[in-house]
């Protein structure tokens, strides 16, 4: 019988234990992204193209200024698409980042 406290006393030990650790390793939430849509990285896209800029050419692998933009968006890092589609120049793109 006291064996039997024992067990069922590390049971409950072990079962509190890792009830209060069950949100140690959750990661709280970034703070909203702009523009997840992509919109914005389209208009960028189209803007940049229209300029004639190098980076907004596809890549060696195929990867559109589009698509790049819309990855980095979502990886949590604003490109401020918003401000490349109204760049009036390559240079003034270069300024939005």
């Amino acid at each position: 019988m006291k064996e039997f406290a024992i067990v069922v006393f590390v049971i409950a030990m072990f079962s509190l234990a890792s009830a209060s650790c069950s949100g140690a390793n959750t990661v709280p939430p970034l703070d909203p992204i702009p523009d997840l849509s992509g919109t914005g990285c389209a208009r960028a896209e189209k803007r940049l193209l229209e300029l004639d800029c190098p980076w907004a050419k596809p890549s060696k692998s195929g990867e559109t200024f589009g698509q790049f933009c819309r990855a980095t968006q979502h990886n949590g890092f604003d490109l401020h698409p918003e401000c490349l589609a109204r760049a009036a120049s390559c240079a003034a793109a270069k300024a939005c980042a």
